[in-house]
């Protein structure tokens, strides 16, 4: 039977696409390893299929040194694939249990805006923009991990009744914790097995400690238990450095110069790095291509779209739960002391500040 190359390429686009879709969707109701095994098994009864029917020439000893070579490649990447398409409906679930309306409100007046970018209110943000070509290339196949709502930038955190029980965001909860395999069963979010999902939530002070009691509660209205810990400074730190913990509230500072700083928040070589910025543990060799890109760039246009393109990457994957902010500066001061009517774009400089009653009349 002969078949042209052009049928031959779509039939084998075809072949696994629907290969994927099958794993995709079993990754609901299996574990990992065992979605990921099946896409294998199916893989190898369909290459057996088609060497049956086309009946070609014996490979040359070559060509599978080549392949075989290729074989952990290939495993590597797709393990990666379906190992984050597992987790991401759990990070997502955990990010939308967070009711930031209820906290606002009842912890802090108010006051703050919910952070929905790690360069918010600046050009390197990527929110509410649609990536750009330049960018889409950069993000390379990390796009196929990627919700259709952050390339097109139309993504935002769901706005609750401020109840801290919104139905409406915790049935989506739910159903994203569902597609990763858990299940409520007698008011507890299990898995397959019967284990609770749990965590605990490390905090230094009692700032901390008041938000992380309030995301407790949240979590607890859909079977999910989270236990608190404040620890001391020192065991704070300790614990830091080490990667200790399984879920810890912390601040990402930024600049509208970022550089090889990023590298160690979100590199691979940092990963099991004790004492670095990891705090996430992220390894992802899509996400280094992009670091690289932020370091080595010389021109305004790349280095914007390099650091867009990770500010797109890093909200997809819900490495973080995004907290909150103030967009301004509050300061008290004496009626007598004046300020410049332009404030400088990192805040206000006291040493341009001066006292009225000292001007001459």
């Amino acid at each position: 039977m002969s078949l042209g190359p052009a049928l031959r390429a779509l039939l084998g686009i075809a072949l696994l696409t629907a290969m994927d879709a099958v794993v995709k969707a079993q990754m609901q109701s299996h574990p990992f390893i065992v979605a990921l095994f099946m896409r294998f098994a199916m893989g190898g009864v369909c290459a057996l299929a088609v060497l049956a029917i086309l009946r070609p020439p014996v490979p040359t000893r070559a060509s599978v040194i080549g392949n075989s070579m290729r074989v952990p490649v290939v495993v590597l990447t797709a393990g990666s694939f379906f190992y984050s398409i597992s987790v991401l409906p759990l990070a997502e679930a955990l990010t939308l249990a967070f009711d930031f309306e209820w906290v606002n409100r009842n912890l802090f007046g108010d006051v703050y805006a919910r952070t929905e970018s790690f360069w918010q209110n600046s050009d390197l943000s990527s929110y509410g923009i649609p990536a750009s070509d330049k960018e889409l290339a950069l993000i390379g196949d990390l796009k196929k991990q990627m919700a259709p709502e952050f390339i097109d930038g139309s993504y935002t955190l769901p706005v609750t009744d401020g109840s801290g029980r919104d139905r409406k965001v915790l049935k989506r909860a739910v159903d994203l914790l569902k597609e990763a395999g858990y299940t409520i069963r007698d008011g507890r979010m299990v898995d397959d097995t019967g284990r609770q999902l749990s965590f605990e939530i490390m905090t230094q002070s009692p700032d901390q400690e008041k938000v992380a009691l309030a995301y407790q509660r949240f979590l607890t209205a859909i079977g999910v238990e989270a236990a608190v810990r404040t620890v001391d400074d020192s065991s704070y730190q300790q614990r830091s450095q080490s990667f200790d913990y399984d879920m810890v509230l912390k601040s990402y500072s930024s600049s509208l110069s970022p550089g090889v700083e990023q590298v160690g928040r979100w590199g691979s070589a940092s990963r099991d790095v004790k004492g670095t910025d990891s705090f996430a543990g992220i390894a992802d060799p899509g996400v280094d291509r992009i670091l690289s890109a932020i370091v080595s760039a010389r021109g305004k246009e790349d280095f914007v779209t390099a650091v867009r393109a990770l500010d797109r990457v890093l909200m997809s994957r819900y490495y973080v739960i995004p907290l909150y902010h103030i967009a301004q500066q509050w300061v008290a001061h004496r009626k007598n002391l004046a300020h410049p009517p332009v404030t400088p774009l990192y805040g206000y400089a006291l040493p341009a500040w001066w006292d009225e009653t000292a001007r001459p009349k």
